[in-house]
């Protein structure tokens, strides 16, 4: 493959540069001079965001500056932009082959949309800066997109993930030489000795293994199949002689079942299970051969169900004698209705009352006088002038209250019901008023004393038909009690269970009161002499049969009965047979778990087998990744030495440093071969920094496939002796790269240039502050 040199490179509207051109065809070294902050490190992050399409040190800053889940997506100002924002960002290069013959133009573009957007703004988002190849430098036919992996087509394989690696070293940095440990360091640049992939194979190896002993060998297979054994174990001393077998018979004729009456009763081998059954069993058999505490328990239980019903007890003895004749009272609350209702009608005063009220009379109290006489009275009416018919209402008043004077009031009430003026005896009392009356007759009109005189008649009508009303109420009375109907009427929706309760209590000798009695008192005492009746009717009971033996029976039969139907003998019959079904279940289930350990035993077997070869070929190839390690040590372990040694020989007297593996999983660095300690642990920054520095072009001269190198500042933490040996190294190792460095001390760039003009090497100095 060849090998490639940057003939030029143009940036355009990247961060500080609205626009730089550099022209490095024709040199070994170019050195980038000025003071901090002139844009030395921004032309090395464009060359590394034009080759791989992004910058390693942002992102590796912004992950360990901005916490975890906290980091913003979108940012109003583009990091790289330069600060104008105007124009598309560019990176344009040329490289040109070792041989001159070839050229790749390439462009990194984001355009100016896509910078503008706030989403694209993050400082680790570099998906808008798109690769393109040219037709020429100059081109601004941004047309031929293409993917990274064209750069490695072109620069070799593993580019990308080499660069910096072996082409580009930051600024006092080494990333792999600072990894958090020895064995990350190595596989950081395993894939150079192309062990990357058996590293890979290594790890499916150790997946299979741990999936091996998920699925076939681990702790819960040999578990599993100790648990078996101890199952075998105990079913071979639990199985019992099956020779006399017992036959199924049904013996409850429940719709359900019961389990210990099924023709497959046993679901499992366990003892308590099968104990459950049998005491299920013998409970039924119990309750068979005590029949007559079973008769005696059934008294005592509907003795208790009858005294949970107190308030139906209460109901039917207080009004159970008149259940049946609800309905006739009903009749009889209806026409006494009727009766208060008419009543009240001839209770009207005469003057007032009318047809329309007279036709609510009942037939038989209906009177064709009382409506002829209304009738004339309303004619009356119409021919009596205005004066006399206030005069006729005064004189209605007057006598009406004058008669209920005379019928209310004692010989000793003495004052005027009119003016509350006493008197000397209720005689001259009433004779007064009588006289008061005399005289309002003396002034109304004919008319007038004509309708008095058909009031007095109609009241007299009223009065005989209230005297029939009262009669035919009292007669209604004579058999009626209105508080029994009332309270007959709010317990008729229990009339059904009150005649049931009723025959219940019949049992007992407790019967209906034939005499309603509403006081509460009294209808509490005999529900309390019921109550005492009914626990003096219970019987003492016994424990030998089960307390639970009503949901016993009524699970088991459908009638009490048919429990008599049956034998003891019915009930050990069922007894073997359980225990034969045990015995049977227990045969199946060890020869079940025979077959199950004879398959665990195979299946482990053959997982330890599959496991051998796995991991007989997991440590070949970790021994082929250990010589592979060790010859890597070889290759680059002299030359390390030598460098080091170069670089900083203010260290143990100029002695370089040693490469170990250990067993081929870790790189170390150490001062004297076999040295278990790392050498970085007891050296200072400057010599880290130099240390790294002879790592790097260690890798770069055994394993670059092309010819430039980028060094930001590589001289910022040596002494004089050191950047003159770093920079006879250059000219003499490195005579045949394009080395690209910068420096802020432009003594030390003079220097190093003339060192290259000496040894006839050409070299380009680039002055950043003009630039700018």
């Amino acid at each position: 493959m060849k090998k490639w040199k940057i003939a030029k490179i143009k940036i355009e509207n990247f961060k500080p540069f609205k626009e730089a051109y550099f022209d490095l065809k024709s040199s070994a070294l170019i050195t980038l001079d000025g003071p901090n902050g002139f844009g030395k490190t921004s032309i090395f992050d464009a060359v590394e965001l034009l080759f791989t399409g992004k910058i390693q040190r942002v992102i590796a800053r912004n992950n360990s500056i901005i916490a975890k889940g906290k980091k913003k997506t979108h940012f109003e100002e583009n990091l790289y932009w330069n600060k104008q924002k105007q124009g598309n960002l560019v990176i344009r290069t040329e490289l040109i082959s070792e041989d001159g013959n070839d050229t790749l133009y390439l462009a990194r573009v984001a355009l100016t949309s896509d910078l503008s957007y706030e989403k694209n703004n993050a400082p680790d988002n570099f998906s808008i800066f798109k690769l393109y190849q040219l037709e020429n430098f100059d081109s601004d036919n941004f047309n031929n997109l293409v993917s990274d992996s064209l750069i490695e087509d072109f620069l070799g394989r593993n580019f990308l993930k080499n660069f910096s690696l072996l082409n580009y070293l930051e600024q006092g940095e080494n990333r792999y030489l600072h990894s958090t440990n020895a064995n990350e360091r190595k596989k950081g640049i395993e894939h150079l000795i192309n062990t990357d992939k058996l590293s890979e194979q290594i790890q499916f190896f150790k997946s299979l293994e741990s999936q091996i002993n998920e699925d076939y060998v681990g702790k819960k297979h040999t578990d599993r199949l100790g648990e078996l054994k101890t199952t075998l174990n105990d079913l071979s001393t639990q199985l019992a002689d099956s020779s006399d077998s017992s036959s199924y018979k049904r013996l409850s004729n429940s719709t359900k079942i019961p389990n210990w009456d099924t023709q497959d009763p046993i679901t499992t081998s366990d003892q308590a299970a099968f104990d459950k059954l049998i005491i299920d069993v013998d409970n039924v058999a119990k309750i068979l051969a005590n029949r007559d505490e079973l008769i005696i328990r059934q008294s005592n239980n509907k003795i208790v169900d009858l005294l949970n019903k107190k308030e139906d007890i209460k109901i039917a003895l207080t009004v159970g004698f008149f259940v049946d004749k609800y309905e006739d009272y009903g009749v009889v609350n209806k026409n006494l209705n009727q009766v208060n209702k008419n009543i009240a009608i001839c209770e009207t005063a005469a003057d007032k009352i009318l047809k329309r009220e007279l036709e609510q009379l009942s037939e038989d109290f209906k009177s064709e006088e009382l409506e002829e006489l209304i009738g004339e009275r309303d004619k009356k009416k119409l021919l009596s002038d205005s004066e006399s018919q206030k005069r006729l209402k005064l004189l209605q008043a007057q006598k009406d209250l004058l008669e209920q004077f005379h019928e209310n009031c004692s010989n000793d009430e003495l004052n005027c019901p009119f003016c509350n003026i006493p008197w000397e005896s209720k005689r001259t009392l009433e004779e007064a008023a009588q006289k008061v009356i005399d005289d309002v007759k003396e002034n109304i009109d004919v008319f007038a004393k004509e309708i008095e005189e058909i009031n007095t008649s109609i009241k007299l009508c009223l009065d005989t038909i209230k005297i029939k009303l009262n009669t035919a109420k009292e007669l209604l009375l004579f058999d009626f009690n209105l508080a029994l109907y009332e309270q007959l009427k709010r317990v008729s929706v229990k009339f059904d269970s009150t005649r049931s309760i009723i025959k219940e209590l019949a049992e007992y000798q407790l019967f209906p009161h034939s005499t309603f009695e509403s006081s509460e008192a009294i209808q509490n005492s005999f529900l309390q002499k019921a109550i005492d009746t009914l626990e003096q009717a219970k019987q003492p009971e016994s424990d030998v049969i089960p307390p639970n033996w009503a949901s016993i029976i009524s699970s088991t039969f459908i009638n009490e009965s048919d429990i008599d139907k049956l034998s003891l003998e019915d009930f050990e019959n069922k007894k073997s047979y359980l225990s034969d079904q045990l015995n049977q279940f227990k045969h199946d289930e060890l020869q079940q778990t025979k077959l199950e350990v004879e398959k665990l035993e195979k299946k482990i077997a053959a997982g330890e087998k599959l496991k051998k070869k796995i991991v007989t070929s997991r440590k070949t190839i970790e021994a082929t990744v250990e010589q592979y390690t060790k010859r890597m040590i070889g290759d680059i372990g002299l030359l390390f030495h030598i460098y080091s040694g170069r670089l900083i020989q203010n260290y143990q007297r100029g002695l370089g440093l040693f490469l170990a593996s250990g067993d081929g999983k870790v790189l170390k660095f150490s001062t004297v071969e076999h040295s278990e300690h790392d050498a970085i642990l007891s050296m200072s920054s400057g010599q880290i920094a130099a240390l790294g520095m002879a790592f790097f072009l260690t890798l770069n001269k055994v394993y670059a496939s092309n010819s430039f190198v980028l060094i930001d500042d590589p001289v910022q933490s040596m002494d004089e002796i050191n950047v003159a040996s770093l920079c006879d190294l250059f000219r003499v190792e490195f005579n045949d790269r394009q080395i690209l460095i910068s420096n802020h001390e432009e003594s030390i760039s003079n220097f190093i240039r003339y060192k290259y003009k000496r040894a006839g090497l050409t070299q380009l100095p680039i002055n950043m502050l003009e630039t700018n």
